[in-house]
């Protein structure tokens, strides 16, 4: 005479398992979107620094650093309407040695492609037209 059965309860676990399944396809939903995002950013960043060095080449001619550096990023699948400047990037490829990158008395470091350190300093204030001349 101790128990009571409930009659209210067939079907509870049923209910229990559907939200279980449902929060773990959206945790996987979750890390497949915050890996394709990782996966994105590391593709821009690559292109970004290939379109910086290849517009660092193109130094002191400003103009054909920008063209150059736009058409990186559009081999890059990053082609835009972007105001690329070079003094504003960052060299990663690795940690074994340092680019040094001087314009106009700005510096830009990060790790180079071999063991030697290198430095670039450009000074493209002496290349541009004076417009008060």
């Amino acid at each position: 005479m101790n128990s009571i059965k409930i009659r209210g309860e067939k079907g509870q676990s049923l209910i229990l398992v559907a939200f279980a399944i449902l929060t773990l396809l959206a945790f996987v939903g979750l890390a497949v979107d915050l890996g394709l995002a990782y996966v994105e950013r590391i593709r821009v960043r690559r292109a970004a620094d290939a379109a910086a060095l290849a517009a660092a080449a193109e130094l002191p001619l400003e103009d054909a650093a920008h063209i150059r550096a736009l058409e990186y990023l559009e081999d890059n699948d990053y082609g835009c309407d972007l105001q690329v400047s070079a003094a504003a990037a960052t060299f990663s490829c690795n940690d074994t040695s340092t680019v040094r990158l001087e314009i106009n008395g700005n510096y830009i470091s990060g790790p180079a492609e071999d063991d030697a350190t290198r430095t670039v300093r450009l000074n493209t204030v002496d290349f541009r037209d004076d417009p008060y001349q």
